[in-house]
């Protein structure tokens, strides 16, 4: 749980400009950035795939 957060905080809260972001919006970014990891972010281990797209090769996702 640990790696998940630390890459959690330095993907999508650290370097950012917060200013004008809703609270609503905010509260949102941890979804969309954990949406992205698994979507559509390209693991090199995963064969050029993003997790999602691996577990659907091995026919463990619809």
């Amino acid at each position: 749980m640990e790696g998940l957060f630390g890459r959690l905080k330095a993907g999508s809260f650290y370097g950012r400009d917060w200013k004008g972001w809703s609270t609503g919006r905010f509260m949102e970014a941890p979804d969309d950035y954990i949406e992205w990891c698994n979507e559509k972010r390209i693991e090199v281990s995963l064969g050029g795939m993003s997790p999602a797209q691996y577990g659907m090769s091995l026919g463990l996702a619809a």
